[in-house]
């Protein structure tokens, strides 16, 4: 089934919502624009963004290698504070990532919110570069990615496993744990053919402006297929 207006759902279904973040609720990806604002900041070489092309595209196809990918996207942050990232980070989005927020998914995550439903951000993106586009969303709970820290400054490995395909399906045990909310029970919405082990758990799975694999998944499933592109009501 799909939504051929975009429209925002009166009634969000289940008991908690799962949203994933890049080209769900915002018309980027996240990793990629972090590494081009690093590049036009003068903090990372300009040599790296032919290299997150590369990996994007690896990501696209569902084959990226996430342990070259997440040495190769912490690099930057080695030595560095928590506070000098974050300083970092809500530059990000107020200069590149807000401008690209999707108002249907914002429309739709406050009707979400409004109806009293738990609302969670589970993303690959690590924690530092998704924690502004959280807190703009108003969600109950962020789970991105988390970087390790030793002696208060980022190692440049992750403090945990990534939450990249079946890392998601992980990642919302631990949610539905937390919030007391089965599978069965809960709504999430991706964009992507990395979505599909965790659309394929919940009770509820939504495609949102979905990729070809994604697309083709959907329809074969009868999942609603959402437009968020168009501009809110």
């Amino acid at each position: 089934m799909t939504d051929q207006t975009g429209g925002v759902a009166p009634d969000c279904p289940g008991r908690l919502q799962i949203f994933d973040m890049d080209y769900t609720l915002i018309d980027l990806d996240c990793d990629v624009s972090w590494k081009e604002f690093l590049v036009a900041s003068g903090i990372a070489p300009a040599a790296d963004l032919a290299a997150a092309a590369r990996f994007m595209a690896d990501y696209e196809r569902g084959e990226l290698d996430e342990g070259r990918f997440m040495r190769f996207q912490l690099r930057d942050v080695i030595g560095r504070t928590p506070e000098e990232v974050a300083q970092w980070s809500r530059r990000h989005f107020e200069e590149v990532v807000r401008p690209r927020v999707r108002s249907r998914a914002l429309a739709y995550v406050r009707a979400c919110r409004a109806a009293g439903l738990p609302t969670v951000i589970l993303t690959s993106t690590n924690a530092e570069i998704a924690r502004p586009v959280a807190e703009f969303f108003g969600v109950d709970r962020l789970w991105g990615t988390p970087l390790e820290l030793e002696s208060g400054r980022f190692t440049g490995r992750l403090a945990a496993g990534s939450y990249v395909g079946s890392g998601k399906v992980t990642a919302a045990a631990a949610i539905s744990r937390e919030f007391g909310v089965p599978f069965e029970a809960m709504a999430a919405y991706g964009d992507s053919v990395n979505d599909l082990p965790l659309l394929r758990h919940v009770g509820f799975p939504h495609a949102v402006n979905p990729a070809a694999g994604l697309r083709r998944e959907a329809e074969l499933r009868g999942w609603p297929i959402l437009d968020w592109n168009a501009p809110a009501d």
